[in-house]
């Protein structure tokens, strides 16, 4: 520290995270020089923090630098306050691109694209893969196919495709970050090139790591894996081979989650004083089988045809859409909500994960009958923000008591839409899982990014400020730097063209001539 004082003006700021250290170096030297030049100087983590969250810095030229032998003998502490330090800094002056990478079908679907729209709110160079056109194609195989080992091997095949056209369109538009959701088709092989490319990659596994084990293979090829399960499954994500494997629940997006009016019509055709969203595992079909004397209307995929469930179950029993199952919430006067179990009859008593609605049907102001689970009274306030029971015989008696008290009805959906909206959104989802991510490789990205052709783009570009505004769109949407993305927004837009868009056009049209030329030549058109 001292040789470093010495040797740099620049401001400096030191943390000791063991204070018995602090005190044999004070008693033990002369540090009048140190503690004269030194910014400021914290002992505690709690101090730290405080202090981290009011240090303004330049984040494109701070530098966090550990002392070799604490790292050694702290590592644990100084990993704690590089994430502390880091996760505070403001993420805008640094702007890596993100690509996001959703399923091709199934529940994480509309997650990707929350995450997605999350991650374009809070300002951030993001590209999308919205590969849900695929899933007809994926099942259409079978009409073709019918033995069983074919069909395997054919649908095995058509996922590698779409890994490797993934892949292709990142070597045309390079990105910093990838983010994947479970089941989202990319093979160990592309996984494993993005890796060689410098790509930091990172997948929110939104499933039950219970009943989905596939986290036992894939885990090995990603930096970070974000979980809806704390321990065991995060000690056992990284002894499968994670870089880091963190616990992130599930959220709500309040643009699509939300009150809403709705006409006499659609509360005829989406209405019910009791509802259901969801599949039918073993333990809700168990659980709901005597409800439908009190007028139980069911949507979801994968629920019997036979009676009580044929006078239930809605429209055939087909999955219902975000936009639809929104106005069910808003609709029913309670929605039940009870996870699903393939090893119990009824509720799960050792719950360790809460599912998305949870938090929609919070966030659409609507009453929800959840049942207990791990962590969730450190999401809402039980009973106040949430009604909940742990049997089927107290769920049956909490429909009769909240039935016939509108009054508690409504403050519990007043308290817990405030909560959700406040604690449990995409966007304060997003900002925890980059928090973490840049807490560990901001200096990384930082690097990668004054490497890159954009800092000296930009800065460059700065005298001529509508060239600035068109290269500084390039950069916000993860393009590279070069003639054919300025003029693609040219392209596709209306009206005049301005002198500047002139100019541009000019120079596209002229370049593609030269290049049509050279083929001409060369004999590659006839």
């Amino acid at each position: 520290l001292e040789a470093l004082l010495k040797s740099s003006d620049k401001e400096v700021h030191a943390f000791e995270p063991n204070p018995a250290v602090l005190r044999a170096v004070l008693e033990s030297r002369d540090c009048v020089f140190v503690l004269e030049r030194l910014a400021s100087l914290t002992v505690s983590k709690d101090a730290f923090r405080k202090f981290a969250e009011t240090l303004e810095t330049d984040e494109l030229s701070t530098c966090f630098i550990a002392d070799p032998q604490t790292q050694a003998l702290e590592a644990e502490e100084i990993r704690q306050a590089r994430t502390i330090f880091w996760s505070g800094r403001k993420v805008e002056s640094l702007r890596p691109s993100i690509a996001v990478v959703g399923p091709v079908y199934g529940g994480s679907l509309p997650i990707a694209a929350y995450l997605y729209k999350a991650l374009r709110q809070l300002g951030h160079r993001v590209q999308y893969f919205d590969l849900a056109d695929f899933y007809q194609p994926y099942l259409k195989i079978k009409s073709f196919v019918s033995e069983r080992g074919r069909v395997d091997t054919l649908q095995t095949s058509y996922v590698e495709m779409l890994s490797k056209l993934v892949l292709e369109s990142l070597a045309e538009r390079p990105v910093d970050l990838l983010i994947s959701l479970a089941q989202a088709p990319l093979s160990p092989d592309a996984l494993t090139e993005l890796r060689n490319r410098g790509v930091v990659t990172a997948q929110w596994f939104v499933e039950d790591c219970r009943r989905f084990p596939t986290w036992q293979h894939i885990s090995r090829f990603y930096d970070y894996m974000f979980l809806i399960q704390d321990d065991p499954y995060l000690s056992l994500v990284e002894a499968a081979g994670a870089g880091r494997a963190i616990y992130l629940p599930l959220a709500c997006d309040p643009e699509i989650h939300r009150p809403l009016e709705l006409t006499e019509e659609e509360k005829i055709t989406w209405g019910s004083p009791i509802s259901f969203v969801g599949a039918g595992y073993n333990n809700r079909r168990q659980s709901f089988a005597g409800l439908v004397r009190k007028n139980l209307r069911i949507w979801g995929t994968e629920w019997p045809r036979m009676y009580p469930f044929d006078r239930m179950v809605q429209d055939a029993g087909r999955r219902v859409t975000p936009e639809e199952y929104v106005k069910i919430f808003n609709a029913s006067t309670i929605n039940l909500n009870l996870h699903s179990s393939t090893e119990r009859d009824g509720v799960e008593p050792f719950g360790d994960f809460v599912n998305p609605r949870t938090f929609e049907l919070a966030a659409c102001g609507a009453f929800q009958l959840v049942d207990e689970r791990k962590h969730l009274s450190d999401m809402f306030e039980i009973g106040s923000e949430l009604a909940t029971f742990t049997s089927i015989p107290e769920m049956e008696e909490k429909i009769d008591y909240y039935m016939s008290n509108p009054r508690a009805r409504h403050e519990i959906q007043q308290a817990s839409r405030a909560r959700v909206l406040r604690d449990h959104t995409y966007q304060q989802r997003v900002k925890q899982l980059l928090g973490y991510i840049f807490a560990d490789k901001f200096e990384y990205f930082r690097g990668r990014m004054q490497d890159g052709p954009w800092p000296r783009t930009l800065t460059a570009a700065e005298k001529y400020p509508d060239l600035h505004r068109r290269f500084e769109k390039v950069f916000q949407r993860g393009d590279d730097p070069t003639l054919l993305n300025l003029v693609a927004d040219i392209q596709q837009g209306k009206g005049a063209l301005s002198e500047d868009e002139q100019k541009l056009m000019f120079l596209h049209n002229l370049k593609s001539q030269i290049a049509y030329v050279n083929e001409l030549r060369q004999g590659k058109r006839a």
